[in-house]
């Protein structure tokens, strides 16, 4: 069996991409390996921001979690009899101590550091005793003013270095320091050797570039808070004059620090040119979160500046940009923003860009549940062309719209368009998105898979989903990818191939959560829940189900959302439970009446007369309801509902030609 092993990861908040799928793998093959492994990492809580998300390593779904709140009183004096010891003088110390702590760790630990670097105590750990007993009276109330008065207690140039690299951030790379410090390369690691030992930062890389970290996030916001507004400004713009000559090879994320210091700076055309570049490169890393607040950076950064034609069409660009980057997590509330982007771009009658910000209005407008919108906003870029639309503006402005049309119910109409701008896609396009999400082969193959998976064309709607996939996966675009196998699995599903979904939509949803993306995770839930139900795992569905909708509830998520309760409805039918099936049709129904989302309103037309017919409602009514969402489920290729209704007819004749038979 070997030898135990503990696999101890401490700050995992700080886990980078690569070092959290190794985590996650490590993870996932652990449970029924047998092996005598222990993986044991720790981790702040999450941040409570409604757009702040979790960074890092979170642990694998189902392990064991250990929430580590304050001390206890009893736990508090635990901790100060094993550090500094019984000594008779120390317990009126160790009275104010336990009092001012309230519980936190860093504060108890900060308070040992700042008696011994003060001198007020002197000894070994377990074993000190008093020598200026009018600390006791001195110690800070806050944990920031305990950290500030250590700080306070360092020579002059040794405070002045922790500021300069609070300025460049939580972490700082030496090369950088070095440069805004103008010390030499001895005296820099003297000081950054002293720092380590004072508890202040930590060395956390060596290649390519090296780099220390602050030990605790509060001692950078401490130091930085200790410099005037002015010597901010004044060192942010040495910093960004230093990464002007510095190199991406070794130093990895530059543009993300050029755009942050020109920011900070307040040089404001340099502060929107590396926030649309960093935003741009965070977009195509499916960094969403980091690629919104680039833009949104680069957006003030325009407000600051002059107003300008030039900047009147930056403003555009990263307005349609900030928009699109916000959308896949659930924030879908730049409405007003896009509205703002089509009036300027009318204003400086510029078409090709009032039909972009009208295209991202219309997906705004999709993901808000607001479907005659979408396909108005949609419909109104098209004929703005006036000869100088390129390719990338049509293959955008055709995929959006038939998109848009498949969640309206016009299939074939979408199958078209889309087909159209299938054919004008270069050949070689693997990384181009056309102002799309995502990449733009991906999207047009996805959408023209889902299109004909609803009418049925089943051959075409495999192929174009398996482009979709092959598409991604050689872009490496994990938006895409989630995009991609999502459509593929809810193909399968529309088809009647549940086993074959599941492998995709498991993907997608495992990619969703990798990319926070909040738009997709109820629907991609909704969906492995309806695949669980359909290949007998119905208890199973009916839980995931329950999550997913809780989800969608909380973040107003309405994407695919109509579909998700069909699905659900189905499942209660599966489940034995027609009444409960028979409410969720009836939802759906009302919701897609009230949208005009024509596809659903005849689903749910379609099963909710078939529930009828299992509850054994009146058989003429449900007969003409029968009949009418047969023709409804026709008139828009719906062909595999419209045999459903043409069976469940037949059933009923042949039910009731059986009662006749029996009466004579």
């Amino acid at each position: 069996m070997g030898r135990p092993l503990l696999v101890l990861v401490e700050d995992a908040h700080w886990a980078r991409p690569v070092m959290v799928r190794l985590l996650d793998r490590l993870a996932e093959a652990l449970p029924g390996s047998g092996s005598r492994l222990l993986l044991l990492a720790t981790r702040r809580p999450p941040p409570l921001g409604p757009e702040s998300r979790e960074q890092g390593w979170n642990g694998r779904p189902g392990g064991r979690r250990m929430e580590l709140g304050m001390l206890s009183p009893d736990q508090v004096q635990s901790f100060l009899a094993h550090w500094l010891g019984p000594d008779w003088s120390l317990v009126e110390l160790k009275a104010h101590v336990a009092t001012r702590c309230q519980g936190v760790p860093l504060y108890l630990e900060e308070v040992l550091r700042t008696l011994e670097t003060s001198n007020a105590i002197e000894g070994t750990p377990g074993s000190y005793r008093l020598i200026d007993p009018l600390v006791v009276d001195k110690l800070p109330r806050t944990l920031h003013a305990l950290l500030a008065e250590r700080m306070d207690l360092m020579t002059l140039e040794r405070r002045r270095l922790l500021m300069n690299a609070a300025v460049i951030g939580n972490t700082f790379d030496v090369g950088l320091l070095q440069a805004l410090t103008g010390l030499s390369m001895s005296i820099l690691s003297d000081y950054l050797a002293y720092l380590e030992r004072a508890g202040f930062v930590l060395r956390t890389r060596l290649l390519p570039n090296l780099e220390y970290s602050f030990k605790h996030a509060l001692i950078q916001e401490v130091a930085y808070a200790t410099l005037t507004k002015s010597d901010r400004r004044a060192l942010h713009a040495r910093v960004l004059e230093a990464l002007r000559h510095r190199r991406d090879a070794d130093l990895p994320n530059r543009l993300d620090l050029l755009a942050h210091h020109a920011f900070k700076a307040e040089n404001w055309p340099a502060a929107h040119l590396f926030g649309r570049r960093a935003g741009v490169r965070a977009e195509l890393r499916s960094r969403l979160e980091d690629a919104s607040r680039h833009y949104r950076n680069a957006l003030t950064a325009l407000d600051r500046s002059q107003d300008t034609p030039r900047n009147r069409l930056r403003r555009i660009d990263t307005s349609i940009s900030l928009s699109r980057a916000r959308m896949p997590r659930g924030f879908t509330d730049t409405g007003q923003l896009l509205n703002e982007s089509r009036n300027l771009s009318l204003d400086l009658a510029d078409p090709r860009r009032y039909a972009r910000a009208s295209s991202m209005l219309a997906a705004v407008e999709w993901s808000n549940g607001n479907i005659d919108k979408a396909v108005q906003y949609s419909r109104e870029g098209l004929p703005a062309n006036d000869g100088s639309f390129d390719r990338k503006t049509q293959i955008q402005l055709l995929g959006r719209l038939g998109g848009v049309l498949a969640e309206k119910g016009h299939y074939l109409e979408g199958r078209n368009l889309l087909r159209s701008a299938y054919k004008m896609l270069p050949n070689n396009c693997l990384h181009e998105r056309f102002g799309l999400a995502v990449v733009a082969k991906v999207g047009i193959c996805a959408n023209l898979a889902r299109n004909c998976a609803e009418i049925d064309f089943e051959s075409e709607a495999i192929s174009m989903a398996i482009d979709a996939v092959n598409a991604a996966d050689a872009s490496n675009h994990n938006f895409s990818r989630l995009y991609a196998y999502e459509h593929l699995g809810w193909a399968y599903l529309l088809l009647g191939h549940p086993n074959k979904s599941i492998p995709y939509l498991e993907s997608a949803l495992e990619l969703c959560e990798s990319i926070h993306s909040k738009l997709h995770k109820p629907f991609l839930m909704g969906a492995v829940a309806y695949a669980n139900a359909l290949t007998g795992r119905v208890n199973e569905g009916l839980a995931l189900f329950q999550r997913g909708l809780a989800i969608a509830e909380q973040g107003r998520v309405n994407a695919y959302i109509s579909q998700v309760h069909l699905w659900l409805a189905e499942t209660h039918l599966l489940a034995g439970a027609p009444e409960q099936a028979r409410i969720r049709a009836a939802l759906v129904r009302q919701s897609a009446s009230e949208s005009a989302r024509l596809g659903y309103l005849a689903k749910a037309e379609a099963l909710e007369a078939e529930i009828n017919f299992i509850m054994r409602n009146s058989l003429e009514e449900t007969r003409k309801s029968l009949e009418v969402a047969e023709k409804n489920a026709r008139a828009l290729s719906l062909i595999r509902v419209a045999d459903r209704c043409s069976r469940t007819l037949n059933r009923m004749d042949f039910e009731v030609k059986n009662r006749e038979k029996v009466i004579n």
